[in-house]
């Protein structure tokens, strides 16, 4: 303790004569004096603020930041769950970290960038110290984590529990990413979770892993049969009771590492991040390159941002290393804001459809809706559409090495809607148009349930997904050397009479290399629908005069690429030549008595002139009992 403390007297006196850091801070929102002439000549006072720990990716050199002790010997100081490390099933968790150093060692780097901050959130909450060790085992402090079904963060949260406490979600942005944001609604959570169990910190930490009903439940489960109602008596999911004996375990270690011949790597007890308010959106880009720092460093740093740049409607701040802050700041102040995102407008032409004008920027057309809130892929001549500079190559290449942007748009778990509401809709039928509870739609959009929606007003749904297995009619096989149609007929299940038609095949012939379609049965995918609908597995479209490919494909909302794929369509299609076309997401809807087009529109979120499309409709006069074909993004 003494050596500490002449550390931490060193220390502050080192911090007074730098103006690094205020001795007093105690949430780790610490205030940086400018050190910068141009910052100080402009009379800036929105200074950035340091608030985070350790590097991940080693972005700079540790000794450009102050050193002041180790944080895990300030965390000795506030850990408060009680010591289990006797218990079997902890010591066997401790064990295994004691086996697997080089673990710990990797864990330890991840959690550098992050573990300051949060470490200073739960001192300023008054929290136990253990609670900043609990994304070691949600997501082994990688902020780009997510699991099979769809929880996403260092706090690995479902959308739904996020949506409820706060977070935001959307194209551009998702809190459960964001280090601050993610971090102080999980604290919350976990404040609340601790009052709901009266007090039980372990219970309350139970609850976090597996939900407070679970447990709830257990407990209630116990008390009917007069058992005892502590954690360890209860009946839990084998995840939840692994799930505390690994945090008590870590917080045996960090208490003291040296019984446990257990050696952990020093992470600085001291800022090592900066977040400095941007006042706009930026391109990432162009932010790493006024802070002169790498892009994939910024990434790494700001998760949140799902994007090439920052979200137009917020949070307007980034962090970046403390040291490279200052730099940031000046050079972001001499660029104007109409500077920090290149938007280009674009005036369509007769002809054009959103995957030609997407194909022209070098971007795709669900980019272009987004940006322009399309609801369709309907646009018209004269037509103005802004579309996004999407940046330099490098970027987009650094942009995808990064885990996080691979399921950029394919996380697992529910799929988000905004959900209209049309006249005579009340939560009830809302909730089961996308079977969902209204208590879910309640605690998502943050209403009441004995009160009525007004039409006209957007729900955020989180809609479960559906997994479907549709049959393949037929697959393609390259050619390859000892190959005939003999073989690749017995070897799929087809007849060769069946294979030379599908080819237009005059004789026995193959060569090496050539791509067959091969007819099959029993062949079958499997493909996922978030509606209650069930989905149409494939359907045939007739080629008429004057279509092409792409004109095709922006009709029924796919690709040419697939259209190729599908088909084994090389370059040309002609008239009446039928066309295989995979909608997973169609939607057959049968129209209800009193039904018109146009409210059928709005429940899919669809146009009636797509709706007419689909459905080769002359005008808009429907009948009870049709089918109308729907196709759903």
């Amino acid at each position: 303790m003494q050596k500490r403390l002449l550390l931490s007297i060193i220390s502050c006196l080192f911090l007074v004569s730098c103006a690094i850091k205020h001795p007093d801070n105690k949430d780790g929102l610490i205030k940086l004096k400018s050190v910068t002439t141009a910052a100080q000549n402009n009379n800036q006072s929105d200074d950035p603020v340091y608030i985070d720990g350790d590097s991940w990716h080693s972005v700079d050199d540790p000794a450009s930041v102050t050193i002041d002790g180790n944080i895990w010997d300030d965390m000795q100081d506030y850990l408060m769950l009680p010591d289990y490390s006797s218990r079997k099933d902890v010591a066997a968790q401790i064990h295994w970290y004691k086996e697997h150093q080089s673990y710990l060692n990797r864990i330890i780097k991840h959690a550098a960038p992050y573990l300051y901050y949060i470490f200073q959130q739960t001192k300023k909450k008054n929290l136990p110290a253990e609670l900043s060790l609990l994304p070691i085992i949600e997501s082994e402090y990688n902020p780009f984590e997510y699991s099979k079904v769809g929880a996403v963060g260092l706090w690995q949260m479902m959308p739904g529990t996020a949506s409820g406490l706060g977070l935001k979600i959307d194209w551009w942005y998702d809190g459960r990413r964001d280090i601050i944001a993610s971090t102080n609604v999980a604290l919350d959570y976990l404040t609340y979770l601790n009052d709901f169990f009266t007090h039980n910190w372990l219970l309350a930490i139970a609850a976090y892993d597996s939900g407070n009903g679970t447990v709830q439940r257990a407990i209630e489960h116990n008390k009917h049969l007069g058992l005892p109602t502590s954690f360890w008596d209860l009946k839990l999911p084998h995840e939840t009771k692994s799930y505390l004996p690994k945090l008590l375990a870590l917080s045996a270690i960090v208490r003291d590492p040296s019984a446990y011949g257990i050696n952990l790597q020093p992470v600085n007890d001291a800022p090592y991040l900066a977040k400095v308010d941007i006042d706009s959106q930026i391109n990432l880009d162009q932010a790493a390159k006024l802070a002169s720092i790498p892009v994939k460093t910024l990434r790494t740093l700001n998760p949140g941002f799902r994007r090439w740049a920052t979200d137009p409607n917020g949070p307007f701040y980034l962090l970046m290393p403390v040291n490279h802050a200052n730099t940031f700041k000046k050079n972001l102040i001499d660029l104007p804001k109409s500077k920090r995102v290149t938007w280009q407008r674009h005036t369509v032409q007769s002809g054009e459809t959103l995957i030609s004008i997407a194909h022209k920027y070098h971007t795709n057309s669900n980019t272009i809706k987004l940006v322009n809130h399309l609801s369709s892929s309907i646009i018209h001549t004269k037509q103005q559409l802004l579309i996004p500079n999407k940046v330099q190559a490098g970027f987009l290449t650094e942009m995808h090495a990064l885990r996080a942007s691979v399921a950029e748009n394919r996380i697992p778990g529910p799929h988000r809607v905004e959900c209209m509401v049309n006249p005579g809709d009340t939560l009830w039928t809302v909730a089961k148009r996308y079977n969902v509870s209204v208590r879910e739609i309640c605690f998502w959009n943050n209403l009441n349930k004995h009160k009525n929606v007004k039409p006209g007003k957007k729900l955020l749904i989180w809609a479960p997904t559906y997994t479907y297995k549709i049959a393949i009619p037929y697959v393609y096989h390259t050619v390859k050397s000892g190959d005939s149609l003999s073989t690749i007929a017995h070897k799929f299940g087809s007849t060769v009479t069946k294979i030379k038609s599908a080819n237009n095949l005059k004789n026995n012939l193959l060569h090496l290399g050539q791509k067959l379609k091969v007819p099959v049965k029993n062949h079958y995918k499997y493909v996922k629908t978030y509606h209650h609908g069930k989905p149409l597995q494939h359907f045939y479209y007739q080629v008429q005069t004057g279509d092409t490919l792409s004109t095709i494909a922006d009709r029924f909302d796919v690709t040419s690429k697939d259209l190729k794929r599908w088909n084994h369509i090389k370059k040309y299609i002609h008239p009446k030549q039928s066309l295989v076309i995979y909608k997973h997401n169609m939607i057959i809807h049968t129209v209800r008595k009193g039904e018109l087009l146009g409210t059928i529109a709005l429940t899919y979120h669809v146009s009636v002139n797509k709706l007419k499309q689909w459905n080769k409709l002359q005008n808009s006069q429907i009948f009870p009992g049709q089918k109308l074909y729907i196709f759903r993004k």
